[in-house]
């Protein structure tokens, strides 16, 4: 920009040119008479971010999958390195819960703060929004004022690169469903950590240097663990066999063991002999797994569900409806009229999303629970 006062020739122009990315008051001027005030709002006072969900819950069951989290990123003197892993398993196996512990207990290794990002609350707007979403609110949580954030996504990842050089942080990325996303949110001090929770095996960050750990239901003696946990150690023992019926019916899954739990502790009249028979109608057993209106069984398989392209969650809701307890890609070709290549194509989907699972002799099979969410799915 040129300036000048064209009725003065005695007024030189001056080039006046500002380029790069400013965040904060700016002037530009020649001469200036007398002074410039600037009026900027003071920062609150910044804490430390220690975001991740707290337990509710006793922990049980993962004491080796905590060690094995240790091993990988207890951070030496030096802080070689960022530490990075991906969990994945099933909806409702547990992985949140998993990390909260691990969280809890290894404080003292990210003093600069831990950072949560639930990338299930900002799905829905046009693609990449939630990742953008999602660093703008890292920025925040490391006291960046919201007017000073950049407005497109390469800006804000370059200054929380900027943000986090020097720091130790633990940043957890829950429900997590595009590997891309995580690359955008690795933070860059030494002794950081970034870890992922998800349903879908994204072995593309294994690429990235990600550690994978699948996260498996929990057996029969730690399901009673929980719930006797949740609804009393002399409730399960008056009645050992029913509480076995109801451990088998809730499949290992956390989520549903807390909700059998609730109902016995909420609905007076419930007895655990009433709710094992209640559970063994497979008709109602997902209904079974509800609080009033709210079905959170059912819900942490909708969160996957919707993430289904079309030709894979037709498959998953025909299958839902097999009455074998497993089947080869044969059947599901048949069932669904594909050829076997788009036949194994909606196949790997549904097991990279940890709705199916592979055997060993190729194979596959539907966790319980999975399988009558695909029916019901079906059936609407």
């Amino acid at each position: 920009m040129t300036t000048g006062d064209a009725g003065d020739p005695d007024r030189t122009a001056a080039s006046n040119e500002l380029s790069g990315i400013v965040n904060g008051p700016v002037v530009q001027a020649g001469t200036i008479h007398g002074g410039i005030t600037f009026h900027v709002a003071p920062a609150g006072e910044w804490a430390a971010p220690d975001e991740i969900p707290p337990l509710t819950v006793r922990f049980r069951n993962r004491d080796g999958m905590l060690d094995r989290l240790d091993g990988w990123f207890v951070p030496d003197p030096e802080g070689a390195s960022v530490g990075f892993a991906a969990l994945y398993g099933l909806p409702g196996v547990g992985k949140t819960t998993l990390v909260s512990r691990w969280a809890e207990r290894g404080r003292k290794w990210f003093p600069d703060g831990q950072i949560y990002v639930d990338f299930a609350t900002l799905r829905g707007g046009t693609a990449g929004a939630d990742v953008s979403e999602a660093v703008w609110g890292c920025l925040k949580s490391l006291g960046v004022d919201a007017a000073y954030i950049p407005t497109t996504l390469a800006d804000r990842t370059r200054l929380l690169r900027t943000r986090t050089a020097g720091k130790r942080l633990l940043v957890f990325l829950d429900n997590i469903s595009d590997p891309a996303h995580a690359a955008a949110l690795l933070p860059k001090g030494r002794g950081s950590v970034l870890l992922v929770a998800s349903g879908s095996r994204l072995g593309e960050l294994a690429m990235d240097g990600a550690r994978m750990m699948p996260v498996e239901p929990l057996d029969r003696e730690s399901s009673l663990q929980v719930l006797a946990d949740r609804c009393g150690a002399e409730t399960v023992a008056a009645d050992p066999d029913a509480a076995d019926a109801v451990v088998r019916h809730c499949g290992g899954l956390p989520v549903a063991l807390h909700v059998a739990a609730a109902r016995l502790t909420t609905e007076k009249r419930l007895t655990l002999a009433g709710l094992a028979v209640e559970l063994t109608d497979e008709s109602r057993r997902l209904a079974g797994m509800s609080l009033g209106r709210e079905r959170p069984v059912a819900a942490a398989f909708d969160l996957a569900y919707r993430e289904l392209a079309p030709e894979p969650a037709r498959l998953y809701r025909l299958m839902g409806w097999y009455p074998g307890a497993t089947f080869d890609a044969g059947v599901a070709a048949v069932a669904a009229v594909l050829d076997p290549r788009r036949t194994a194509d909606a196949l790997d989907a549904l097991t990279r999303a940890s709705l199916l699972e592979e055997t060993p002799d190729g194979r596959f099979r539907f966790h319980d629970l999975v399988r009558l969410h695909a029916g019901e799915r079906a059936a609407e």
